[in-house]
């Protein structure tokens, strides 16, 4: 999972694909510091499929999308860019070394069950 980050910070949101997670609330988010200071954050979605086989949830994964590039569409001329959520598993091994990159983890679920914040 190739990642290059030049001065920005990592921002790692990971999670089900799942309109419940808050994941289009956390793209919206990342264009406060964008037109604050750009380039200063990347944000890393792995947002694994979830109930791929109802209309919904699918519409929900277009619809992330599209907020992304929005985002990059008035970012990119910064020489910036946002990639769509990443819907592939990743390894244990993986995901350990995501969670100890950023020097923040925030949890954005919106109305799921219990959830820690490591």
């Amino acid at each position: 999972m190739p990642m290059r980050l030049n001065r920005e910070s990592l921002a790692v949101d990971v999670d089900r694909l799942d309109y419940t997670k808050g994941l289009d609330k956390c793209v919206l988010e990342i264009d406060h510091p964008l037109n604050e200071e750009p380039r200063s954050i990347s944000l890393l979605q792995i947002a694994t499929t979830s109930r791929s086989c109802i209309k919904s949830y699918d519409d929900y994964h277009s619809d992330v999308a599209a907020l992304v590039e929005d985002l990059n569409a008035r970012h990119r001329a910064d020489g910036w860019s946002a990639d769509p959520p990443r819907t592939k598993p990743q390894s244990q091994a993986v995901l350990a070394a995501l969670y100890r990159a950023p020097r923040v983890t925030l949890v954005t679920s919106l109305r799921d069950g219990m959830n820690l914040c490591l």
